[in-house]
């Protein structure tokens, strides 16, 4: 009987055994199975989103797209209106609602910049090769207005030189001008535009040189120097003369409108001769269906007016912002593919010159005319001479007002009463500066 019970003990304790040594196997698969599913959940759950504020889309969500389909990285893209987002921007800037990056109009590029809440691109990026990159091939017109006592706060790429496009097929018939050589010519000085008037054929009386009165308005003030140096805004001759310019171009009649709307029915109707304008004006240009009839020169004065830069907040993710923005918008490959996408033309003239050793078939609406040949031309002009200051924005808003009235509506008698009325509305809006004439 006790050998019977030691037997069975036995084969209980080899069956134990064996049926032990099975349940380790099935044990450790399934705690590996638990160990990868908690592995993959903690990935996930750690995986960085990019949040990126703009005031609007076009090449800022084709470089989020490409991103997020390169890398996988999560971007929450958020837009809001051109008025709405600098207040959206103004009201966060003390909490931590933040973005990683955050689009800046030029018109309030500075505005934002010069304030303590966005990195010093120099401190945080210096010595990345793509950073370095960018900062040696990006032209002035680009570059210089990020710039915050001599330190770069924000990246741009755009290049938004203005040309004059033109009518050919009009400055034939109407003018006896038969080239894009002849019109650069006559055109090369603000006199030179101005007696345009003068070569007008009988029967085309009712041509207009210039669509649009605003754009020269920003032509004009883009030569001038900055509003504010040390506390003191100063009328100069520079602005006299160019308010006094303004009213002559006008009494000539050189000018069609001072609305979009109403240029564009002038240019359908055959009464405008041209358009001072951005580079980007091609797709505005390709919408009115005179396809080959245009071309583009370069106008009596050559500046660039707007743009898009991107600024990083402090206290974000540094190294997320860079990696997007290494790998798009600073990133000349990136920039090379999408070159048509972002207008044509861009701040890079790394790959602008690639651009013109490569693709050197001109643009067929634009009867044959290498655009990007011309643009980079007009830029290599450009010299960005007006340091940015938190109140360029209201102060360029008061003179456009003005010189609107002044040279279009005639709501002022003289420059005198212009200028006195551009000085009470400083005065009102900025109460620490001090206005002098020079």
């Amino acid at each position: 009987m006790k050998k019977t019970v030691a037997v069975l003990l036995v084969l209980v304790l080899v069956i134990g055994m064996v049926g032990c040594g099975k349940s380790d196997e099935e044990i450790t698969s399934t705690e590996k199975n638990v160990s990868d599913v908690e592995e993959t959940s903690r990935i996930e759950s750690e995986k960085e989103t990019l949040v990126i504020w703009s005031f609007f889309e076009d090449e800022v969500k084709m470089a989020v797209d490409y991103f997020k389909e390169t890398t996988g990285t999560e971007v929450d893209f958020q837009t809001a209106s051109w008025s709405e987002h600098p207040v959206m921007i103004n009201a966060h800037l003390d909490t931590e609602n933040m973005p990683d990056l955050v689009v800046l109009e030029k018109s309030f590029l500075t505005r934002f910049i010069s304030l303590d809440h966005f990195e010093d691109l120099d401190e945080i990026y210096t010595g990345r090769p793509e950073y370095e990159a960018y900062k040696k091939h990006t032209s002035a017109a680009t570059i210089e207005p990020a710039y915050v006592d001599g330190r770069l706060k924000a990246i741009g790429w755009q290049a938004n030189v203005s040309v004059f496009w033109y009518r050919e097929d009009l400055a034939r018939e109407a003018f006896g001008i038969d080239s894009v050589e002849e019109m650069e010519a006559q055109i090369s000085t603000l006199d030179g535009l101005m007696e345009l008037n003068e070569l007008k054929k009988p029967g085309y009386e009712d041509v207009k040189v210039i669509g649009d009165y605003t754009n020269m308005i920003f032509a004009f003030t883009s030569q001038w120097p900055a509003y504010v140096t040390d506390g003191t805004f100063t009328f100069t001759e520079q602005m006299r003369d160019s308010f006094e310019k303004i009213r002559e171009m006008d009494e000539l009649g050189l000018f069609y409108a001072n609305d979009e709307e109403m240029v564009t029915k002038g240019v359908k109707d055959n009464e405008v001769l041209g358009l001072l304008g951005q580079t980007w004006l091609a797709d505005n240009i390709i919408a009115y269906g005179q396809d080959g009839s245009w071309r583009v020169a370069k106008g009596p004065i050559q500046f660039s007016m707007g743009g898009s830069w991107l600024a990083v907040p402090k206290g974000k993710n540094t190294e997320l912002a860079y990696e997007f923005l290494s790998m798009t918008l600073m990133n000349e490959e990136w920039l090379y593919n999408n070159i048509e996408s972002i207008g044509g033309y861009i701040g890079n003239q790394k790959v602008m010159d690639r651009v013109l050793k490569t693709d050197v078939k001109g643009d067929s609406y634009f009867g044959g005319q290498n655009l990007a040949e011309k643009f980079v031309e007009v830029n290599q002009e450009v010299t960005y001479l007006k340091p940015m200051t938190v109140y360029d924005k209201a102060i360029l808003d008061i003179f456009m007002d003005v010189m609107r009235g002044y040279g279009w509506y005639r709501a002022f008698d003289d420059v005198e009463e212009a200028f006195a009325a551009i000085e009470d509305e400083i005065k009102s809006a900025f109460h620490e500066l001090e206005i002098v004439y020079q």
